[in-house]
Parts: C-alpha cells; structure tokens; sequence
C-alpha cells in the first residue's frame, strides 16, 4: 500500500504598510534581529529560560520616524519630522500621534504616568490567521525608556486589524523615540483551549526540577 505524504501548510500572519518605503526602510522584524544592549553583560538573563526564549520570540514593530514627546501631569507636546497624513491617501493614514482621553486612567492605574494614553497611528496593518490570535505586549526586557506599550490581543477572523500602538508615558519628560526603535512585540497564540491541574508537587516534578536546576548551574559563568 502506498502512504501518501501529507503536507502540513503553516499559518501566514501577514503585515503590510499602507504607506510606500517603510515596508523597505523600517519593516516588522524577527524579534531575535533587535539588539539589547544590556544583555551583552548580563550572564544571568542569558541562562534564565524564560527571560533568553521570550527576548527571541514574536516580532516587533519599531518607529519609522522620529517622535519627539514632552509630557506635563496630564498633557504632552510632540513632534516627527514627516507629517504622516500627507504620505498616503488612504483612509486609514492620519497623524502618527494621538491619544486616548482621561477614561484610560483607570485602566491604565499608574500614578507615574500621564492619564492620557499616547497613541501611536501606526500605518501597519495585519492579517491574523484564523484559529489564532496576536497578542500585542511591550517590548520585553527591553533597554530603558520612559513609556511602555499596553498589551492587548487580537483575534484572527480573516480581516484585517490595523496595529496602533498605546503608550503609557511618564509625567514630566522629554525624550525623542528614534526611528528604528521599537515600540511593541508581538506573539502569534493558537487559539486552543487546556485543562489545568493545581497540586503538590510529585516526585517525579521534583526531580525534573532538580536535573534543570544542575544543568542550568554546573558550570562557571564566562566574563
């Protein structure tokens, strides 16, 4: 009997620009192509699973201009180099920044940043495959800057999701967020549901802790 070959057709998560040359000049990357500067000097992220898995995984979505912002209590100034409304007729193009109003402050419940949330109109778009669901975080572990990125998640139904980025930006600064920087990291989840169990640990869990715990500390750390 002849066995056919079955051939398994992997999920596409397609993002595309509505704005000609940013696609080219400052596209959607790999995350393990994003450099931390820190990271270089850190032994303990390097060996730390978690930490090494989650900085390589997914994809970030970095500036493709320059964003010069300056925050008061509750307001901010800002400034790009390109009007961004003028670089495309289409109807999902307007400003690079905006925000969303006082309302997000009690989402956001962080005394040290403004109450409004600056928004990002990002003119990247998406297309989700179906069965699955991207999850927008901020940029894990990444070097230091005062704003982080809201997390949010969006579900893959065959449309497309235009990919605006919030931030929460910290009162009484001034800082440019440079092109090529990244403002959010995204992770493609299958949407699968698992059963879970909370329990004391058997011994057969101790014991595979306890060969991880040896294989991550048997050696000496390299300088």
């Amino acid at each position: 009997m002849k066995l056919r070959k079955i051939f398994y057709k992997k999920p596409t998560l397609k993002f595309s620009c509505a704005i000609s040359g940013v696609a080219e000049l400052y596209p959607i990357v790999k995350a393990s192509h994003i450099e931390k500067k820190w990271l270089s000097k850190s032994n303990t992220a390097k060996k730390c699973p978690s930490i090494s898995r989650i900085i390589r995984t997914g994809w970030v979505q970095v500036a493709w201009q320059d964003i010069q912002i300056k925050t008061g209590d509750n307001d901010f100034e800002w400034k790009t180099p390109i009007s961004q409304d003028m670089m495309s007729d289409h109807i999902s193009v307007s400003n690079y920044v905006d925000w969303h109003g006082d309302e997000y402050h009690e989402i956001v419940e962080d005394v040290d940043v403004m109450e409004k949330v600056v928004k990002i109109q990002a003119p990247w778009m998406c297309r989700i495959p179906e069965g699955y669901s991207l999850l927008q975080t901020d940029w894990r572990f990444g070097d230091y800057k005062p704003y982080t990125s809201v997390t949010g998640l969006m579900r893959g139904d065959k449309e497309v999701t235009q990919l605006s980025v919030h931030l929460k930006v910290k009162k009484d600064v001034e800082f440019t967020i440079k092109a090529g920087q990244p403002l959010c990291q995204y992770f493609l989840l299958e949407n699968k549901q698992a059963d879970f169990v909370v329990s004391t640990a058997s011994e057969e869990d101790l014991n595979s802790y306890q060969k991880l715990f040896i294989k991550n500390r048997n050696s000496f750390k390299e300088n």
